[in-house]
């Protein structure tokens, strides 16, 4: 009986609790979350982050247009000032199509524009890849 209870236990690769090996945790995050999506993002992502068209100067904020287009929001201000700044902060971020649209009552600052929802939905799985700050980024028709 004294032998069973001084015996370490094992488990069944023969390795003993007090032995597990230890993996040491790192003390930084990495900056880029592991993709767990089960939608498949193409590891270049700067071919759809490109700008539709040839920089253009500064924008305005556009209005309802009578053709509905699909915009990626990555923010929404009540003030056209705080929209302004967020706009430049996008754009400093590499994100030269951002601007904003205006319902009337918010100012949606928007990383891109596009015709087709399927074209829109494609650039925000890879936006929200490529931008972890954006993961509550949305598309609206307007």
């Amino acid at each position: 009986l004294l032998y069973l209870i001084a015996r370490p236990l094992t488990d069944q690769w023969g390795q003993s609790p007090q032995s597990a090996n230890v993996v040491p945790v790192p003390d930084v995050v990495p900056s880029r979350p592991v993709q767990t999506a089960t939608t498949a993002v193409p590891e270049n992502t700067d071919e759809l982050l490109a700008p539709e068209t040839t920089p253009k100067p500064a924008p305005t904020v556009a209005a309802v247009s009578d053709s509905p287009c699909y915009y990626v929001i990555v923010a929404s201000f009540a003030t056209e000032a705080a929209a302004r700044l967020q706009m430049s902060n996008l754009q400093a971020d590499d994100v030269p199509a951002a601007g904003i649209v205006s319902n009337g009552e918010r100012y949606r600052v928007y990383a891109q524009k596009f015709k087709q929802r399927r074209e829109a939905e494609t650039f925000l799985a890879k936006f929200k890849f490529r931008y972890f700050d954006h993961q509550d980024a949305w598309i609206v028709k307007q």
